[in-house]
């Protein structure tokens, strides 16, 4: 621990082969998709906190799969304040109403109207603007 701790590459290494495989089987059943994307980020912190990590082997894997936990849970509230709707029509846009976009502005499917997009975009930031205007 001391070792990677203080920048030795080797016992990085070493600490990286034994706590990969079951981090990553963790992340399989937790994140999903992709474990290998939330495993990349709990790596880099591990990077960043090690010096300033205290304990042997257990209070590390602890330490670890603790930093995965937050991770996904990051992770997942990410991906609930930012969803993605995909649409078989690629006539359609497939971004549906949310976070910085007026519902009005949408037709009855939620979506911006095809080939509209740029006229569509412009159109509701005036109207925004407008609004803020008017308050």
């Amino acid at each position: 621990m001391r070792l990677a701790a203080s920048g030795d590459e080797a016992a990085f290494a070493r600490l990286w082969r034994d706590n990969q495989p079951p981090l990553l089987r963790y992340l399989r059943v937790v994140a999903g998709d992709n474990p290998d994307d939330v495993a990349s980020e709990v790596w880099l912190e591990v990077a960043r906190g090690l010096e300033r990590f205290r304990g042997g082997e257990g209070e590390f894997r602890a330490w670890l799969f603790t930093l995965a936990r937050r991770r996904v849970i990051d992770m997942v509230r990410y991906h609930a304040r930012r969803p993605v709707v995909l649409t078989g029509d690629p006539g359609v846009l497939d971004r549906r109403a949310g976070h910085g976009v007026i519902r009005g502005d949408l037709g009855a499917s939620g979506t911006i109207p095809a080939g509209g997009g740029a006229w569509w975009l412009e159109d509701s930031v005036r109207r925004r603007t407008r609004k803020r205007r008017s308050r």
